[in-house]
């Protein structure tokens, strides 16, 4: 299947994911691992970020992370 972008809508969807980060979280082995809600929680206490973010697992320890803003993303 093939789908035909516009460059406007290749555009806007470069500029959405500016303020995403991709990440992997590596646990020594024996930890007990985390849910994406232990680790946004951990990672709230953690970060200096003024603007909303929301953390979305990609499987396998991988994680998305979106910022409202570049300064956050450089933030955290």
């Amino acid at each position: 299947m093939c789908y035909k972008l516009t460059q406007a809508v290749y555009e806007s969807g470069v500029e959405v994911c500016q303020n995403n980060l991709h990440g992997r979280l590596v646990m020594s082995k024996g930890d007990t691992p985390l849910t994406s809600c232990d680790l946004t929680m951990k990672l709230q206490h953690i970060w200096k970020i003024f603007g909303q973010w929301r953390l979305i697992s990609l499987g396998q320890g991988f994680f998305e992370f979106q910022f409202a803003s570049n300064d956050d993303k450089w933030n955290a």
